[in-house]
């Protein structure tokens, strides 16, 4: 759709076969510079895919986002506040006090992992989220809090980090192939994705 990071604060870009992104944990970030607004909205299925390297940690990492306090959509890992810590995490938020999604059930190990979060747009309910972790459903538990009912569409989303937001859960690893689709990836598709580039990561 033509749009364009920038790379914020000196994530490092591989541009050989695996095509990653190393983020430090500290700062870096890629700004996508769009709200991502024909997808991200709580009348519309998406589905949201990232390859990630995990490095163990307690810092409530982001894999793709745009806000919390605001409203949005986040990807993300677990921290201590969430315990137990290192699990992922698929929200839609109205704001800080109303969001629902899905957490796995087990946290997630350190190395490589193909992560797919999958939205119906039929309605801020748990039933209708969906989370996949290399190739296959993972058990999950529910994260709702307070009643949303929609979610804004006001800001920007970030790639390993959240552009608008104070605390910007830093992610400390590797993104690649982040893929956004305007649906819901069905189970085979999922698997289809993962078996299609899993040799790119040893896994």
């Amino acid at each position: 759709k033509g749009i364009d990071g920038t790379l914020t604060n000196g994530p490092t870009f591989d541009s050989g076969n695996m095509g990653t992104i190393s983020f430090d944990g500290s700062n870096d970030m890629v700004d996508l510079n769009s709200t991502l607004s024909s997808v991200a909205s709580h009348n519309l299925p998406a589905s949201w895919e990232a390859w990630v390297y995990f490095n163990t940690s307690n810092n409530n990492q982001s894999i793709i986002g745009n806000s919390y306090t605001g409203g949005g959509v986040l990807l993300r890992t677990t921290g201590t506040s969430h315990a137990p810590a290192n699990r992922i995490r698929f929200l839609y938020f109205q704001n800080g006090g109303n969001g629902t999604g899905v957490d796995s059930s087990a946290a997630l190990t350190t190395g490589w992992h193909h992560i797919v979060g999958c939205y119906s747009g039929t309605g801020l309910t748990t039933s209708n989220f969906d989370l996949y972790v290399d190739g296959s459903a993972v058990s999950t538990t529910d994260p709702t809090f307070g009643t949303p009912t929609s979610i804004p569409q006001t800001q920007d989303f970030g790639i390993g980090g959240i552009p608008d937001e104070s605390g910007q859960h830093y992610w400390n690893g590797k993104i690649a192939e982040v893929r956004v689709y305007k649906k819901g990836l069905s189970a085979s598709e999922v698997s289809q994705n993962f078996e299609a580039t899993r040799g790119k990561y040893g896994v």
